[in-house]
């Protein structure tokens, strides 16, 4: 039974920054530049010097939700959910 242990080259040390955990605070203005590139049919949006293409409208549409779920929770309304329940008395 071989007691040496050496890490395998292959795996990396990663540095533990925790800046890069902050959450991003979204503005309206990206809001805005989301919903009008959904509108147009881009998929390619820019905030100031940064630029993102979605691989998808999907993607764009999931962006938009979660930059206004984000803008919601900071103004501290929740976003409404309605669950709807239909039933019928069974004959």
């Amino acid at each position: 039974m071989c007691t040496h242990y050496q890490k395998p080259s292959f795996i990396a040390t990663l540095s533990f920054k925790p800046e890069s955990f902050l959450p991003m605070t979204y503005t309206l203005t990206q809001l805005d530049a989301l919903k009008h590139a959904l509108a147009t049919g881009e998929r390619r949006v820019s905030f100031g010097d940064k630029t993102v293409e979605y691989r998808s409208i999907e993607e764009l549409q999931a962006a938009i939700r979660t930059v206004e779920a984000e803008l919601a929770r900071e103004s501290g309304t929740a976003a409404t959910r309605q669950i709807r329940l239909t039933t019928q008395k069974g004959t």
